[in-house]
């Protein structure tokens, strides 16, 4: 089995992939990221104002928070759901 076949195989038995919902807001976190970081690229760039390229950097680690938080939580719901299972079956793979 290749890498990326245990990785699949090891996030589906951990209750990943994500659900479609989550899975949508998670991506539109990411653009809305990923617009940031172009617009901090373009910004620099032109050789603006500090305090502007500032405010860019906060919006986009806002948004990265975001990402988190949602994959913590639903990481959280997914566990509790399945009371637990993930986890140990985690460990067990990393031999805890």
């Amino acid at each position: 089995m290749s890498m990326v076949e245990e990785r699949q195989a090891s996030a589906q038995a951990s209750g990943w992939p994500l659900p479609a919902g989550v899975r949508a807001d998670l991506l539109t976190q990411l653009q809305k990221a990923e617009g940031q970081v172009r617009g901090i690229n373009r910004m620099v760039a032109e050789d603006r104002y500090c305090v502007d390229v500032l405010m860019q950097v906060e919006a986009t680690r806002k948004a990265l928070r975001t990402v988190a938080g949602i994959l913590i939580l639903t990481q959280i719901e997914q566990s509790v759901c399945r009371g637990g299972r993930g986890l140990a079956n985690r460990k067990k793979q990393a031999g805890r």
